[in-house]
């Protein structure tokens, strides 16, 4: 089973109410989109398929739809775009990137008219990485230099999904090679001096974890050890935040830390929400004071009872 944690500052009481008084009027659609890799070169086409399912059940959506599919480079511009037809929650498609995007990381977004009315959010979203190479079909040719200096992609992922100034975050990471094998690395996180604020490396199959505190004004990019080509920014720093992050995890419960660097939360009510499916498990209102920890027991998440 899949949970999603959801975090919502209170602004109408009744809204949790609503949702459990009316959970089968509102499911959203999922979208999903396998690519034929995540790791791509100038010139390159991007073959997708994608699958429309209701929110609940996880059936394929039975209702001729479009789908809006995207490219946005690191700048948040839209590069691509295509609609396609998507019948009995089925599409396919393909995307030739352009030798003008910007090298490094983008998005691969799709959508569907309904779920605009949600926002952004409801999205979905993908992370690819684009390379200098001119194509392709130069691997063969030129392998030494992809091995040596194209040859990885490494992407890291905030717990939270953002970072917050001044408190220590965890972040997350994965290097994989071209083939989607998971692969050791070695790295360090620098501010705009050039010092580094964080060593990390690898723990298990390409897949490992750091921590540091960013600073307000920083800037941030991350140097991997033997590959002078790669890049990477921290772009998303939030001054004034709150977000939640698991800290414990076992048979009978999970232990959640909500975390803020901002005064103006405290005091402020907040919802802490469970979902599957769309479906409202559970949910507790909670009152931020500084750093606040909440316990969920593991059989209200089965949806066996409700605290």
């Amino acid at each position: 089973m899949i949970i999603m944690l959801s975090f919502q500052e209170v602004v109408i009481a009744q809204n949790i109410g609503m949702l459990l008084n009316n959970q089968e009027s509102n499911g959203l659609e999922k979208i999903y989109l396998h690519t034929d890799r995540d790791f791509y070169f100038f010139g390159d086409t991007i073959w997708f398929r994608a699958y429309l399912l209701d929110g609940q059940s996880m059936t394929p959506d039975t209702d001729l739809q479009n789908l809006y599919v995207e490219l946005i480079d690191n700048q948040g511009k839209i590069i691509r775009e295509q609609v396609i037809l998507c019948e009995n929650g089925l599409a396919s498609g393909n995307m030739m990137i352009p030798d003008t995007i910007t090298s490094g990381p983008c998005l691969f977004r799709a959508y569907t008219d309904y779920l605009r009315n949600f926002g952004e959010d409801a999205f979905f979203y993908k992370q690819l990485r684009i390379s200098k190479m001119k194509s392709s079909f130069d691997i063969e040719e030129e392998r030494s230099m992809v091995d040596e200096e194209e040859g990885i992609n490494v992407s890291f992922f905030p717990e939270g999904g953002f970072l917050l100034e001044g408190i220590q975050n965890l972040v997350s990471f994965t290097a994989i090679d071209k083939r989607g094998r998971g692969v050791a690395v070695k790295g360090k996180v620098l501010d705009s001096n050039g010092s580094a604020v964080s060593i990390f490396r690898t723990d298990y199959k390409g897949m490992g974890k750091l921590f540091f505190i960013p600073q307000k004004g920083e800037l941030y990019t991350v140097e991997i050890d033997d590959h002078p080509t790669f890049s990477y920014h921290f772009d998303d720093i939030k001054k004034e935040e709150v977000k939640l992050v698991m800290l414990e995890q076992d048979r009978e419960e999970l232990t959640l830390e909500v975390l803020s660097n901002a005064k103006r939360h405290s005091r402020k009510r907040y919802y802490v929400a469970c979902f599957s499916r769309d479906r409202l498990l559970f949910y507790k209102e909670i009152v931020l004071r500084g750093t606040t920890k909440v316990k969920i027991e593991t059989d209200v998440m089965l949806g066996v009872s409700f605290t």
